[in-house]
């Protein structure tokens, strides 16, 4: 997937988009979910943010409030916090080895893997070997890169659906989905982000323009 070809994906956008996005490729999960499931779900995603929901992140809230009564620096807290996302990434690519090695599929525990090529605080794309269709409903997992280190869940609704082919010729999806729910501490966990690698990338175009 890092050779193919993604310049194009996410240049034709019919959705408002705030100024708060990247196109970086980084690997995202999904589930799809019924429209039942979804008006459940919907209020939950709305005012919990994913570090205090089951399926989110567990342990970073309270176990953060803990360390600082006892006295622990916000610098502190951080690292914490970084130290254990790294440790539920690798528990979760452990699990995956084990789960191939047992000849398992990921379909059988319903989540998928896709790339995500566009971000906002409004949606994402992505390229994907499964087709949804238009209009149906995805539970979807954003583990951002280190450069800022979060976990956001979210519902997100299907809006577009292209065939691709990719470089290798092989078949695949381009998905754009509007977030139907996701809190607003989510939200700005990607905004944050976005700002974050649109600043790194206009200091990097700088020093080049310099050298």
């Amino acid at each position: 997937m890092a050779e193919e070809n993604f310049e194009t994906i996410g240049q034709d956008s019919g959705q408002n988009r705030a100024s708060a996005r990247t196109k970086e490729r980084f690997q995202i999960e999904y589930q799809s979910v019924t429209e039942k499931e979804v008006s459940l779900l919907r209020d939950t995603y709305a005012t919990m943010r994913s570090s205090e929901r089951e399926d989110g992140f567990s342990g970073t809230e309270e176990n953060g409030e803990q360390l600082l009564s006892m006295g622990a620096s916000q610098a502190q807290l951080m690292m914490y916090q970084q130290i254990m996302r790294a440790i539920d990434r690798l528990n979760e690519k452990v699990d995956g080895i084990l789960n191939s090695m047992s000849g398992g599929r990921e379909e059988e525990s319903g989540m998928r893997k896709a790339m995500c090529v566009d971000l906002s605080a409004t949606g994402l794309r992505m390229i994907s070997g499964h087709h949804l269709s238009n209009g149906s409903f995805v539970k979807v997992t954003i583990t951002l890169p280190p450069l800022h280190p979060a976990v956001v869940t979210a519902i997100g609704k299907i809006v577009k659906i292209n065939e691709v082919q990719l470089t290798s010729g092989k078949k695949a999806f381009e998905t754009a989905m509007a977030f139907e729910a996701i809190n607003e501490f989510d939200c700005e966990e990607i905004v944050s982000y976005s700002f974050k690698r649109q600043r790194e990338e206009a200091a990097k175009s700088f020093e080049a323009g310099d050298s």
